[in-house]
């Protein structure tokens, strides 16, 4: 349930007495700041991602959690859409194959657009994988949707897999 004003229920300015409706709605927004809007999705398989500069999107089959309808794992696998409008917190983190040369990178989409809160580092020494891990807030009205894209500059097609992906309410 979405975070109702309680003034538009009950205005104290009147001086009348408070509806019961009034302590329902202050009821329901504390329920909501407990147990707000969020999603945390991954992709249990790994995907093959071409080299080069082309970022590509990654798909999440699998759910953690989603308390509020935000990700399906029947259409539009890669993104979480906010169902409720405000400010978000994301959060992705991604595993790459081992492979010495080049860099890594993940970032976030939004509206299959904007890129925002993109990360790149050096692959891990010794010939193992290399993990990525990037957050960024990201105001979103009810509708728009993130996505998560990976790639790499190794040289020759490398797996990749989308670990977690997740979206948190933090504020409207």
């Amino acid at each position: 349930m979405p975070y109702v004003d309680p003034q538009t229920v009950h205005n104290p300015a009147t001086g009348t007495v408070a509806p019961a409706t009034w302590g329902d709605t202050v009821r329901d927004d504390l329920e909501f700041l407990i147990d707000p809007p969020a999603c945390s999705v991954f992709n249990s398989a790994a995907v093959s991602v071409t080299t080069g500069t082309t970022f590509t999107i990654m798909n999440a089959n699998s759910e953690n959690f989603d308390n509020d309808g935000m990700h399906s794992t029947v259409s539009n696998t890669s993104r979480i859409t906010a169902q409720t409008a405000g400010r978000y917190l994301c959060l992705a983190t991604a595993t790459y194959a081992s492979g010495t040369t080049g860099f890594r990178g993940l970032a976030f989409l939004h509206q299959g657009t904007t890129k925002f809160g993109e990360v790149q580092i050096s692959p891990a020494a010794g010939g193992v994988g290399t993990a990525i891990t990037t957050a960024a807030t990201r105001v979103l009205t009810a509708g728009q949707y993130v996505e998560v894209e990976a790639r790499h500059t190794q040289g020759s097609n490398l797996d990749v897999t989308l670990v977690e992906f997740a979206m948190i309410f933090i504020t409207r």
